[in-house]
């Protein structure tokens, strides 16, 4: 479990998901991106959803004994590479005008 946790050390892993999570929202959840931004909210929504992602990247490998590219398939999609905007109604049954769901949170 140690070693794992050393693998998967907070800061680098955190880093790469807040900068894939800010690149994916700018290209494909404009709007979202934007709203963010301008409420002066995007830089902790980024490492919020990071921060989710990694320690459930932790607990699927260290504690669940997933493989870590497996883990990453069910993170990242659920995180960090959401949706784009329009893609599919929320669970409101709102599309693409509606409120998106991100993270188990709703913005």
């Amino acid at each position: 479990m140690r070693i794992m946790r050393a693998n998967l050390k907070r800061g680098t892993k955190m880093d790469n998901f807040v900068e894939m999570a800010r690149s994916h929202r700018k290209r494909y959840l404009p709007r979202l991106y934007s709203r963010l931004e301008k409420a002066g909210a995007l830089e902790e929504h980024l490492k919020s959803v990071a921060q989710m992602a990694e320690e459930e990247l932790i607990l699927l490998v260290s504690d669940q004994g997933m493989r870590y590219e497996e883990a990453l398939e069910i993170v990242l999609p659920k995180y960090i590479l959401i949706s784009p905007e329009g893609a599919q109604p929320d669970l409101l049954g709102n599309s693409e005008e509606g409120t998106q769901t991100i993270g188990g949170t709703t913005e």
